[in-house]
């Protein structure tokens, strides 16, 4: 069931044309854990460009994502994020979902440093 999405925003291009798009975030579907006692539950991802950040392209892209897993039939939908990210947990909690663990130094960021995840799940 992996599935992405990109969310792009017509932009001037160098012709003046205004036919230039510029991806500004995607978001992609996937199988929780491929276990079949798990079968209904979605991993969501999303990622939105800095400059896009704060402007209601995040809201856009879950609003999407939970739209497409309802029409597949998914109970359960989880979202793993950076247990420190104000605007991920801010959209998580507007949805609805709900903090269920935190796994300390799980993942690099595109940095190299270690964070801490978190991890959310909402009912379908």
């Amino acid at each position: 069931m992996d599935d992405d999405a990109n969310l792009e925003d017509s932009t001037d291009s160098e012709d003046g044309t205004g036919t230039g798009t510029a991806v500004v975030g995607f978001g992609a579907l996937s199988v929780f854990y491929d276990r079949a006692g798990y079968d209904g539950v979605t991993d969501l991802a999303y990622y939105i460009d800095t400059d896009w950040q704060g402007r209601g392209a995040g809201t856009f892209l879950l609003e999407q994502l939970l739209d497409e897993a309802r029409a597949r039939h998914m109970r359960k939908a989880c979202g793993i994020i950076f247990a420190d990210n104000a605007g991920s947990i801010a959209l998580m909690n507007r949805f609805g979902f709900t903090r269920f663990g935190l796994m300390p130094a799980a993942a690099t960021d595109s940095t190299g440093t270690m964070r801490d995840m978190s991890y959310w799940y909402l009912d379908l």
